[in-house]
């Protein structure tokens, strides 16, 4: 064995834990020994993969950084991957944590994962649902999804939440992005904005901030401090509307509302004006309120060709008094044999 070269050494093909090398601590002169699975599990290999019952496997770290990480009884063929203090339930079998701190899977909650990410949570009883990455989410809702963002929660099964502060609570719901509210209505979605809601079923909210989406199959886009209850109905754009007719549109207006009792009506570019009626429309009007049915409203009207009153061969009287009779209203235009009058009187 004297004067061999490491080269000229026999080759050793196996291993055991319990073999030995040679070692020279750092600053140090004397010559000791170290076990094979001492050098690699503390110098080369700081997670080890060892089975759990029932085909579990850890991932954790003899130094401790993640000794918090635990796989609950009753939970099969789950896997925890690297991080720190992450905690699958009992009864989630077949779930997965891989990195990130301080989150869980709840129990009985069966095929779920949560990758990286900070203090996220699926609660329990939310199968098949996922979180990746993000801070301070919190999916309770079966085969439902957070991704990215920050205390955004999804309560709603088949749903899912993307965003800061917002809520997806409806079944089949979406929260895209923006902060504060969420989406409460089946099949609702809010993409974006601040602090809006959409609570009707099949509802959706665009963009804008405070605005209330509560008829079904009702839309908010834009704007601020909207309110939107009316079914079919729709707000785009302005400030402090409340469109609660139904098959109704409020577009580019200030403070300008329609009535619940009314339907198919609109307001366009208005301020402060207001409609009670049915089949009205309000166009560039300034503190209007609607009167009667079936009526446009503008504060004035230029045309650049014709004027055409389609039904003029019923619009033909001889006098204010036999137009009255005729069904035309005070102000209104008919003619005499086409002369052009106005009603006066």
């Amino acid at each position: 064995m004297a004067n061999k070269t490491i080269p000229q050494l026999p080759e050793q093909t196996g291993i055991t834990d319990n073999d030995v090398l040679a070692i020279v601590d750092s600053g140090e002169t004397t010559t000791s020994k170290i076990k094979v699975s001492t050098l690699i599990n503390k110098q080369y290999q700081p997670y080890k993969i060892t089975g759990g019952t029932g085909g579990n496997v850890y991932v954790h770290d003899d130094y401790g950084y993640t000794g918090n990480n635990g796989i609950a009884d009753l939970t099969d063929y789950s896997a925890l991957l690297a991080g720190r203090n992450n905690n699958i339930g009992g009864g989630s079998s077949y779930s997965f944590i891989g990195g990130g701190q301080d989150s869980d899977i709840g129990n009985s909650s069966e095929f779920s994962v949560v990758v990286g990410g900070n203090n996220n949570r699926i609660g329990g009883s939310a199968a098949y649902s996922t979180i990746v990455g993000g801070n301070g989410n919190t999916v309770n809702g079966t085969l439902s999804t957070s991704l990215g963002g920050q205390d955004a929660n999804v309560s709603g099964s088949y749903s899912y939440n993307g965003s800061y502060l917002s809520d997806a609570s409806g079944a089949f719901c979406g929260v895209f992005g923006g902060n504060g509210g969420g989406a409460s209505g089946t099949r609702a979605v809010k993409i974006g904005g601040r602090n809006g809601n959409a609570t009707g079923s099949y509802s959706g909210l665009f963009a804008g901030q405070n605005i209330s989406v509560g008829g079904q199959s009702a839309v908010g886009l834009g704007g601020e401090n909207h309110t939107v209850n009316g079914t079919f109905a729709a707000v785009a754009g302005g400030y402090g509307c409340i469109n609660a007719a139904d098959y109704a549109f409020i577009g580019g207006s200030l403070t300008s509302d329609t009535n619940a009792a009314n339907e198919y009506c609109g307001t366009l570019a208005s301020k402060d004006s207001d409609i009670n009626n049915d089949y009205v429309v309000m166009l560039g009007c300034s503190g209007r309120t609607s009167s009667n049915d079936k009526y446009t409203y503008v504060e004035s009207l230029e045309a650049f060709t014709h004027i055409v009153l389609n039904d003029y061969a019923n619009l033909n009287f001889t006098s204010d008094a036999n137009a009255a009779t005729g069904g035309v209203p005070l102000g209104g235009i008919y003619h005499n044999s086409g002369d052009l009058k106005v009603r006066i009187t």
